[in-house]
């Protein structure tokens, strides 16, 4: 129930054999201190890992498109480390972030499916490009501990979600509760980045990038004099990197 609009809405039968967690049964896994800068899972057959610890700068883990379904015992990410998602379903039974800024990237549609209390206490990125669609369901609580958290998703929760700190939710959240502490924001819609700049002639420098693989889509309003309003020429804009 929300006390701000005054209406409820049925949740999600979690419990219904159709939405039941899958669990790994996989032995397959990274350690604390092994994770490398460069690791595939999935090129083969395995989809079922234990657990899987992204822990030292630089590391990244890339899971196959090979596969649509992954199962996932233990997933915790710290430091400066990456993870990419194909497209599909990710079954992760506990993930954890301790610090840090890890990066987790989607190529494509994702649904991660987390069973126990998600605790996230580092500057965790999660899909901030908003390259695809990302389903961040959690069976438990879902507490964001810290700020500088930055996740483009729908959020759905069978119990609470708590954000604390400085954050940004692209997206919608849907829990049992909701708590928003301090500066945290929920933006619907997607990740529009916008950036500005003006020139008199030649050349217009943005003062940050676009986003590899973003196609901007470019305003021009021609320069008008102020001594004759009716002195502006055509205007043409050409993009180069």
């Amino acid at each position: 129930y929300c006390d701000i609009t005054g209406s409820d809405i049925a949740g999600l039968n979690l419990s219904s054999p159709a939405n039941q967690f899958q669990t790994s049964n996989g032995s397959v896994e990274i350690g604390y201190g092994q994770c490398q800068p460069s690791t595939t899972f999935g090129a083969d057959s395995t989809t079922e890992f234990g657990s899987i610890i992204l822990d030292k700068n630089g590391c990244q883990l890339t899971f196959s498109s090979n596969h649509s379904n992954y199962k996932i015992k233990n997933l915790i990410l710290d430091k400066s480390t990456v993870l990419n998602l194909s497209a599909g379903d990710y079954w992760v039974e506990n993930f954890t972030v301790t610090g840090g800024s890890p990066n987790i990237n989607i190529a494509g549609d994702v649904r991660f499916f987390v069973k126990n209390t998600i605790n996230i206490s580092g500057a965790l990125k999660f899909n901030a490009s908003g390259a695809g669609e990302l389903l961040f369901l959690g069976y438990s609580n879902i507490a964001l501990n810290t700020s500088n958290i930055d996740i483009n998703a729908y959020i759905y929760s069978d119990a609470e979600v708590t954000i604390n700190g400085t954050n940004t939710i692209w997206g919608r959240i849907t829990s049992r509760k909701l708590t928003v502490n301090d500066d945290s924001k929920i933006i619907g819609g997607s990740n529009l980045q916008l950036s500005f700049g003006k020139a008199t002639s030649t050349s217009v420098v943005f003062d940050e990038a676009f986003s590899a693989g973003v196609t901007p889509l470019v305003f021009l309003m021609p320069t008008i004099s102020s001594s004759s309003t009716n002195a502006d020429g055509p205007a043409s804009v050409f993009l180069s990197n």
